[in-house]
């Protein structure tokens, strides 16, 4: 998950854990360059971005 927002980030995790519960772990970056780092590394399988972020965006 990329959210930059604390409040955001702490709501959205709470909703996916809630209506997903299979999801096993949910990372999270602050901004769209941390998001695309964390997803070179690590086997990331769905990502949940704002369109408009600081650095890269949900459509780079």
């Amino acid at each position: 998950m990329v959210e930059d927002d604390q409040f955001h980030a702490a709501y959205l995790s709470d909703a996916v854990t809630e209506a997903l519960p299979e999801v096993s772990q949910i990372v999270l970056a602050r901004d769209g360059a941390e998001g695309e780092a964390l997803a070179r590394r690590d086997r990331i399988e769905a990502v949940v971005m704002y369109l408009q972020m600081p650095g890269r965006n949900g459509i780079d």
